[in-house]
């Protein structure tokens, strides 16, 4: 059968096939995320007093904060990263020890090898962190944040504890102004149960999640200076508490800035950093279940996926077609579906009630490899059909798919 050749079907964006390009979807974030607001009521940050505050940038254009952890090793929020595919990653560069971003000779600048988000977020919990390993290490005289844990929490960041958060987004609840100085704004803690109040997020925030701000509003942070630092000083040094993540508005009375709350998910940033080191790279949004027991592969309950569930070892011979279903409830937020394998060329096509061909489906996303992953959002309820075709032949194939 013929095939499209992938370098043209990714520059076909106007053909209703071909899924939307990675980089589109991102710059369209980069743009929404600049209408938002970001620190409201606070003040320009003196140079050197946050040196580990972090710059993501998408084509020297800031988009989102982040942390240095560790020498090689960024923390932020999953959602600023979840669209970033393995081909994006060279548009990507960190700035550190950075106040002014105007000034290009101000800070090292790193570019990206890989990035893990937590396997939780694409599940729909509330672990809203990513980590981003350098390819090459911060310089030394640039200083580490200290992650907070659970003693750190309860003895240094108890409810009415002022906390700091900067970044370099907007200073205007009303109107626009991106400033290239670091600001910040000092918040203090609010307790869960005060953050849940009918007037508040009426149960919506979870253990795994931080607020802060002022009942009053006035001073706040909000979601489009996502993935930078909450901090408290504690026993003679700064603590980062909490990663940017949501809020209703900016700066209103009763809606508090909510933070992914870093002691909660500190286990899986150090497991990451310290238990993973040889292991691949996760792709965004990437659930984190383990994989099924290799099998049968070519028929997995009769062709049926297992949601969340991994088959391994598929194989095909160039222009092979192999066919699987996988049932999407009622009101699902998400429908994933990856392929990952190191030998050859699969290419993974996704249709609704109906199996796909290489002339008719509804999502393929046409990459070099046998790595693919798609993300459908408000997919339609019922079976959606997944045909693995070889471009070229390929083994050692595993195929997952996810819809909650």
């Amino acid at each position: 059968m013929f095939k499209l050749n992938k370098s043209i079907a990714l520059a076909l964006g106007a053909v209703s096939m071909v899924g939307t390009a990675q980089a589109s979807d991102i710059q369209l974030k980069l743009k929404q995320q600049q209408n938002l607001p970001k620190i409201i009521g606070g003040v320009i940050t003196p140079d050197g007093e946050r040196p580990w505050m972090a710059s993501l940038q998408w084509d020297g254009q800031h988009f989102c904060g982040g942390s240095v952890i560790e020498q090689r090793w960024i923390l932020t929020a999953a959602h600023c990263v979840e669209d970033v595919a393995e081909q994006d990653l060279a548009s990507i560069r960190v700035q550190v020890n950075v106040n002014d971003l105007s000034n290009n000779g101000e800070g090292e600048f790193h570019s990206v090898a890989r990035v893990y988000n937590h396997p939780g977020y694409a599940q729909g919990e509330s672990t809203d962190i990513a980590l981003l390993y350098l390819e090459s290490e911060v310089s030394s005289s640039v200083p580490t944040i200290a992650l907070a844990d659970a003693n750190m929490m309860a003895e240094g960041a108890e409810p009415g504890t002022v906390a700091t958060v900067s970044g370099w987004g907007n200073t205007s609840i009303n109107g626009e102004n991106f400033p290239d100085l670091m600001h910040k704004v000092e918040v203090p803690l609010v307790s869960n149960q005060v953050c849940n109040s009918a007037e508040a997020y009426n149960g919506s925030v979870k253990d795994t999640e931080l607020c802060a701000g002022f009942s009053e509003g006035g001073k706040d942070s909000c979601q489009g200076d996502s993935g930078g630092p909450l901090t408290v000083f504690y026993n003679g040094q700064e603590n980062q508490v909490g990663v940017v993540s949501w809020g209703e508005g900016c700066a209103l009375p009763n809606k508090y800035g909510v933070y992914a709350r870093v002691s909660a998910l500190k286990s899986w940033v150090d497991s990451t950093m310290f238990g993973n080191s040889d292991v691949p790279p996760t792709d965004p949004d990437l659930p984190g279940d383990d994989p099924v027991p290799p099998g049968d592969p070519d028929s997995p309950v009769d062709g049926k996926l297992v949601n969340g569930m991994a088959i391994q070892g598929l194989s095909g011979d160039w222009d092979s077609e192999i066919y699987f279903i996988i049932e999407v409830p009622d009101n699902a937020k998400i429908l994933w579906v990856d392929i990952r394998g190191d030998n050859g060329d699969a290419d993974v096509y996704i249709k609704h009630n109906a199996e796909p061909s290489l002339g008719d489906y509804d999502y393929a996303p046409f990459l070099d490899g046998s790595n693919e992953h798609k993300l459908i959002r408000n997919p339609a309820a019922g079976t959606w059909h997944i045909m693995v075709h070889g471009y070229d032949a390929y083994d050692d194939l595993e195929l997952m798919g996810f819809a909650r």
